[in-house]
This record gives structure tokens, C-alpha cells and sequence, in this order.
């Protein structure tokens, strides 16, 4: 895309997990009001103002080409192959062409145009240097998704993959995290944009997909 001159954030997709508890079928592709659930939350991103505005671009790791080729998004392959979401992460921020990126992943049918800009406003006010990761905070954990990371992060997420090469557990979000200079949202802020807390659903199994069905998409 030729705009990125204008972009302030890319809209990212991980799209290349297992679905191991998907019942061995692929996630993207379970059909979600008549729609691959894939699909549904690329359309998602392509409708968020900043893209219809021209300051984003959306980037799928590790889609098909096949279910992802007649929207006008970005596909890149992951580069840390195996190592989970922040092998996602890394192939997300190698990509990217802006400082910021915004993440979801291929589950996770909610989006709200309002969260995402708070998080961009956050970012772009916060003094010099300012954090590499915004977040909202969940009790005592972090949300790893719909959340905001900075390309300064690379070297250090480069070193955790590297290192945990042939491993058998892989380094989770909140170890990879922890002593970065990250932004959490309270957990009482978070919910004043969804405060039943759907934006951050994701569907695991059949069971969450089959209870999902009947709830409408839209958020404010």
C-alpha cells in the first residue's frame, strides 16, 4: 500500500495458530454468520476508521492466501515458526512499516474503534521514551490482544526467541513483559469501553463458537 507515508499504526492479524482445541479444524475458516471467522475479524480491522482514513494498514501473519486474497490486506509468514503468539508478535513488528502495532488475533470476533484510538492517543502523547507495550490490565494479568506494541521492542523479543530455541515450553506474553516498560489500563478504564468485557472473547472451542452464535457482532 502506497499511503503508509500517512499510516500512524498497522492493524495486525495472527492468523497462524493450531487450533488444537478447535477439534482439529482450522478456526479461520469456521463459518461465523455465514462468514469465515478469519475473514470476519479482517473486515473488522479494514472497517476501523484509521483504515478508512488512510492511517492504517492491515497486515495477516500467517494467513492463506486463499481465504484472505480478495481483501486488500498485507499476508507475511511467520519467521519464528513454532514459538506461538510472540513468534506472531515478532513477524507483526518485523513487517510493519509504522513505530506501532495493533494486535488481535484470528478468534476474536469483537473490535471497537473507540479503544483502539484511546490506545493510539496514549502512545502518541506519552514523553520520549515511553512505553513499549499498551495494554489493559485484567485483575491481575495483562490482555495480550487488542493491545498496542512498539517496534523498539524487536532486539529484546529476537534474543527471547532465540533463546528459547528447541525448548520444550515457550516464553508466554507476561514473562516476555515483565520488566519492559509497558502502559496498563486499569481494569476499571478498560470497562468503560466494554465493560462486560466482550471485546477481549476469543472462541477456543466448538462449545465457545456454538455459544457465540446467536450474540450480535457490533460494539460501540
Amino acid at each position: 500500500m502506497d499511503r503508509m507515508g500517512d499510516c500512524r499504526v498497522t492493524l495486525v492479524m495472527l492468523a497462524g495458530g493450531k487450533s488444537r482445541r478447535f477439534e482439529g479444524a482450522d478456526k479461520q475458516e469456521w463459518l461465523l454468520n455465514g462468514q469465515a471467522l478469519g475473514t470476519t475479524i479482517a473486515r473488522n480491522l479494514l472497517g476501523a476508521r484509521l483504515s478508512v482514513n488512510g492511517q492504517a494498514e492491515v497486515l495477516v501473519i500467517g494467513g492463506s492466501r486463499r481465504l484472505y486474497g480478495d481483501l486488500p490486506v498485507e499476508i507475511a509468514p511467520d519467521k519464528f515458526s513454532g514459538c506461538g503468539p510472540l513468534g506472531g508478535l515478532h513477524a507483526a513488528l518485523s513487517c510493519s512499516r509504522t513505530e506501532w502495532i495493533y494486535l488481535v488475533a484470528c478468534d476474536m470476533p469483537f473490535f471497537m474503534d473507540s479503544w483502539l484510538e484511546y490506545l493510539i492517543d496514549i502512545a502518541f502523547e506519552a514523553p520520549r521514551p515511553g512505553p513499549v507495550a499498551i495494554l489493559a490490565q485484567a485483575g491481575p494479568h495483562v490482555e495480550p490482544f487488542h493491545a498496542l506494541y512498539s517496534k523498539s521492542m524487536l532486539p529484546r523479543l529476537e534474543q527471547c526467541l532465540a533463546g528459547a530455541a528447541g525448548r520444550a515450553s515457550l516464553p508466554s506474553f507476561a514473562g516476555f513483559l515483565a520488566g519492559l516498560p509497558c502502559c496498563r489500563v486499569p481494569e476499571s478504564r478498560v470497562r468503560d469501553f466494554s465493560p462486560d468485557w466482550r471485546l477481549f472473547i476469543n472462541i477456543n472451542t466448538r462449545r465457545d463458537a456454538e455459544e457465540l452464535l446467536p450474540v450480535p457482532l457490533g460494539l460501540p
